[in-house]
């Protein structure tokens, strides 16, 4: 093989691992400047009469289980605007 084309793969290689790590650093930057601080403070709608029994958190979401005169019940709130994602009802 030819020393000029083995230099010529070599420096080649260098500049797409050089390309690569930037594109990999310039990526997290933008990750890390995206994720924004989640508000102090948060109001959510809980049914009339309804008693928090447990809260648990999971990354961005708060589950609260609950007791209604319906029965109990699990509501899982979207922490970024207090949304309600999502009620299961627990059947006994």
């Amino acid at each position: 093989m030819n020393i000029a084309l083995l230099k010529a793969l070599a420096i080649g290689m260098g500049v797409l691992i050089a390309a690569g790590a930037a594109v990999v650093a310039v990526t997290i930057v933008h990750r890390l400047g995206a994720a924004g601080a989640p508000p102090e403070n948060i109001s959510v709608a809980l049914p009339e009469g309804a008693e928090i029994v447990e809260t648990a958190l999971d990354g961005d979401r708060l589950a609260l289980r609950l007791e209604t005169a319906d029965g109990p019940r699990v509501a899982i709130f979207d922490l970024a605007t207090g949304a309600l994602v999502q009620t299961v009802e627990i059947a006994r």
